[in-house]
């Protein structure tokens, strides 16, 4: 699905955009690019970046949790040889007995982009509220 960038965007935080990611590999998966276009790599983010970062990850990670009750989550960044360096975010949910663990929510294999756009409200919904909070 190609989608504008814009329509993608769930947050901006001080060093970094959160983004919906249209695959939806999971419900509720997200990436996040730093605003400075010099960051190619992780060695390249400044103290401001991994500040920003601490206050990302949590706030998207409880938007997740509260809209679809995801229990946990992954994270990697990807991208350290290209202009592509990025954060993703991937929420976790239980899949059957507890000796499974927690894999990628089962999901449709692609999202519409109305269905895109309704996980996106939502995590945007409550990460204003977070926001608003601080």
């Amino acid at each position: 699905m190609i989608v504008n960038m814009a329509d993608v965007e769930v947050g901006k935080f001080l060093a970094w955009t959160l983004y919906i990611d249209p695959n939806q590999t999971s419900t509720g998966a997200c990436y996040a690019k730093p605003k400075r276009e010099d960051v190619k790599s992780i060695e390249r983010l400044t103290s401001e970046g991994f500040l920003s970062l601490r206050q990302l990850i949590p706030k998207w990670y409880e938007a997740v949790k509260h809209a679809y009750g995801a229990p946990s989550y992954n994270f990697e960044f990807v991208g350290n040889n290209t202009s592509n360096f990025r954060l993703n975010l991937i929420p976790l949910y239980p899949q059957g007995n507890e000796k499974e663990g927690l894999e990628k929510h089962p999901n449709h294999p692609l999202f519409t982009l109305q269905q895109l756009m309704e996980v996106k409200r939502h995590l945007e919904e409550h990460i204003l509220e977070e926001n608003l909070a601080d």
